[in-house]
């Protein structure tokens, strides 16, 4: 059973109108077509309006002040490097914080393998946290762009904290990542609708990243990007879902 977005906030321990930065924090979505709206659309909405829906529904539950970038780099079937890249070159030296890559699966003419990404690179120096979905194949596999060297890659989580079967996982994941709830409901032509995979589960993880920046504001990315990766963390060897509370004492 799909959670709601209300039960996702309570399971990753979202704050309620926390101490927040008085600007927006800038979100890049790297996705397909934004261009309807969920709530009164009977048919199914584009992949990356629904990324949209999950990351507004957080973070105005949060009360974080946010701006969204969208970017259109992929149709509902295939999505290909180049037009990802051109987009991604585009967010150079912009107010984007965060950058949302949900592409999982789709991405086309990658090579398997390389860690390094010359515009990723570039975006990470720049103080640009990258968070990028796992595909949904449940194999244990390097999936591309999550698993370049300066993404944060995340796989999905059940309601239990159990990762997905449909999810795949690696190494990157567990060192430098983290498992986040891949699972929800979102409001679709007046109806709820559930909707479930790694995607979601990026979504989420930016949404989270959002939140740290606008509590935290003094601290920088990579800064960010560990609070969310160790809020996994039990033990040694052991993993939970990412938990914003957590990653907020590491923060302090």
């Amino acid at each position: 059973m799909a959670s709601s977005l209300d039960d996702i906030c309570s399971s990753i321990g979202l704050p309620i109108r926390p101490q927040l930065a008085n600007h927006p924090i800038g979100i890049a979505i790297l996705d397909s077509t934004i261009n309807c709206d969920t709530r009164t659309s009977t048919e199914s909405p584009p992949h990356g309006l629904c990324m949209l829906q999950i990351i507004e529904g957080l973070l105005n539950r949060a009360n974080v002040l946010f701006e969204v970038f969208p970017y259109n780099v992929c149709s509902e079937s295939a999505c290909y490097w180049a037009d990802v890249e051109k987009a991604l070159q585009h967010i150079v030296h912009s107010n984007v914080r965060v950058v949302l890559m949900s592409l999982g699966g789709l991405l086309q003419e990658l090579q398997q393998g390389i860690v390094e990404n010359r515009v990723i690179d570039t975006l990470a120096s720049e103080g640009k946290l990258i968070v990028s979905a796992m595909s949904n194949s449940g194999l244990y596999v390097h999936t591309y762009p999550a698993c370049y060297r300066n993404v944060f890659p995340v796989a999905a989580a059940d309601s239990y904290g159990r990762r997905l079967a449909s999810s795949s996982y690696c190494m990157d994941v567990l060192q430098r990542g983290a498992l986040a709830p891949g699972s929800t409901e979102l409001e679709i032509g007046g109806a709820l609708s559930p909707i479930e995979g790694t995607s979601v589960a990026a979504a989420i993880t930016a949404a989270s990243a959002a939140v740290l920046m606008s509590c935290r504001p003094h601290r920088n990315s990579a800064e960010i990007k560990y609070a969310l990766s160790r809020s996994t963390r039990v033990a040694p060897g052991t993993q939970r879902t990412l938990n914003i509370f957590q990653a907020l004492r590491f923060t302090n």
